[in-house]
């Protein structure tokens, strides 16, 4: 399945997802400066969350940011596969937002 964007819509996109990320983290994250980067691709992988994990560390990311429930009909219990694998696998910290 493949979506299209217009550069329009990536941008609105991104924006909406620095402020959600803003939003959810800033109780968190009062006094300290940082920097979101918004990343998207079109994916072509068996797994999503190796992609990121891989991704995070060539980037030399901080932190991950991933939601709790999968987008589709089969969840798991709490997480989604994705984050699921992230919490267990990526070498930075994971925040788990709903």
């Amino acid at each position: 399945m493949t979506i299209s964007r217009s550069p329009a819509q990536e941008t609105r996109r991104r924006d909406a997802a620095k402020a959600f990320i803003a939003r959810s983290l800033a109780p968190l994250l009062q006094g300290i400066v940082y920097e979101v980067t918004i990343l998207s691709y079109s994916i072509h992988a068996t797994s999503v969350g190796k992609l990121v994990t891989q991704n995070a560390a060539d980037l030399g990311v901080a932190m991950i940011v991933a939601c709790a429930k999968a987008p589709g009909g089969l969840r798991e219990l709490l997480l989604g596969s994705t984050t699921a694998y992230l919490c267990h696998h990526a070498a930075v910290p994971v925040v788990v937002v709903r």
